[in-house]
């Protein structure tokens, strides 16, 4: 393991330290492990988003409480800090995780102190009482997630047994999700109309009531919240296809398998579009029953009735 200057490894102490400042030194991810091309997408999503946006704010408690993110980057932990103001905050990390270079600048940056602890004390609840002094009046802990390999989007970052330990602290845990609609924006969406992130706060757990299925549980409700924020949703099916088909109609293909056969975007919207001709001239019904299987033919229809 390696400690920050300050720090203690006895069991059920907690690893406290002096303000963050230019001497933090909390292991970080080594270049090799991941290379400079991780900063420049950093910058990259910062100039093409609009700022982060928060969401549900009022479930946070006007009291102390453990904030856990399911992830946490430089940009975010900076918005984060900025949304709770003026509250006091106490960076709390697990000693084994590893951060990168912007994230532990950004944690210089705050200006705020910081503490430590290890998922494999012995006398986790023992931390937590040390930890409880944190929480005085408004003040928040706000837990900062490691680097982790992961898919994108993925709202939960944290390993189960970091889980396990934070809730064996015995603290009141307020999940945090935090969603970066450019991982998971259509083509459709222009980049400079999207939030850097969204942050979506979960209702609090109480002491005692944790577990590593409610956290999971509370991301996935808020980050459909977040999801269904989004202003494509309250668009038109028909209109968002058309664009997604004209966008990309001779570099995208519909790969059949009922025959093995590949048909062009483009060649995909033709057919469609006289097909919806039809359609009219056929009927002029509000509904209309397709039953074809799944592929080239049932694309078509599909997409025929939409424009029609």
């Amino acid at each position: 393991m390696i400690f920050p200057e300050g720090f203690t490894n006895s069991p059920g102490t907690l690893k406290a330290r002096k303000p963050m400042g230019t001497e933090f030194s909390i292991r970080s991810l080594s270049d090799s492990c991941f290379p400079p091309r991780a900063g420049y997408l950093f910058r990259r999503y910062s100039l093409m988003s609009t700022p982060a946006q928060v969401r549900s704010l009022d479930r946070l408690p006007t009291s102390g409480t453990l904030i856990v993110p399911g992830r946490l980057d430089a940009e975010q932990a900076l918005a984060l800090a900025s949304i709770l103001a003026p509250r006091r905050i106490t960076w709390l990390v697990e000693e084994s995780v590893s951060i990168t270079r912007d994230l532990e600048t950004a944690l210089q940056q705050s200006g705020h102190d910081g503490m430590a602890f290890s998922q494999l004390d012995e006398a986790l609840p023992q931390v937590g009482q040390n930890l409880a002094a944190c929480l005085e009046g408004n003040s928040v802990l706000v837990f900062v997630p490691g680097e982790v390999i992961c898919h994108r989007g993925t709202p939960c970052r944290i390993p189960p047994a970091t889980l396990q330990a934070l809730f064996a602290l015995g603290l009141p845990v307020s999940p945090l999700d935090i969603s970066v609609p450019a991982e998971t924006s259509l083509a459709i969406e222009p980049p400079s109309q999207l939030p850097s992130a969204i942050l979506t706060f979960g209702p609090l757990i109480p002491p005692g009531e944790g577990s590593i299925a409610r956290y999971r549980e509370s991301l996935l409700l808020c980050a459909e919240e977040a999801f269904s924020a989004r202003p494509f949703l309250g668009g038109s099916l028909a209109v968002a296809i058309l664009k997604g088909l004209k966008k990309n109609a001779s570099s995208h293909h519909l790969f059949d398998g009922t025959d093995d056969t590949e048909l062009s975007f483009d060649k995909l919207l033709g057919a469609a579009i006289a097909f919806s001709r039809e359609l009219k001239t056929a009927t002029r019904k509000k509904r209309v029953g397709i039953i074809l299987p799944p592929g080239k033919a049932g694309m078509i229809a599909n997409l025929a009735v939409l424009l029609a």
